[in-house]
């Protein structure tokens, strides 16, 4: 069995804009399509209407020619 290295990455990046600002885009997984380049579609699953305690949701992918459904 081979052991895979571990491998840490720290990334920062500096936004001008508020946290409650930040936070609406990125909690509001039906605008994933506008940040990602592979999850082209999110949408809230069940009785879910936004982000809140226990809201899941599925993220539809693609890259080149596969596709693929994240369901959480």
């Amino acid at each position: 069995m081979s052991k895979h290295p571990t491998i840490q990455l720290t990334v920062e990046r500096t936004i001008a804009a508020s946290p409650e600002a930040l936070y609406d885009v990125v909690a509001d997984v039906t605008r994933i399509g506008e940040l990602s380049p592979e999850c082209i579609k999110g949408e809230w699953v069940g009785k879910a209407e936004g982000p809140e305690v226990g809201a899941r949701f599925k993220g539809t992918n693609e890259l080149g020619t596969t596709s693929w459904a994240t369901n959480t």
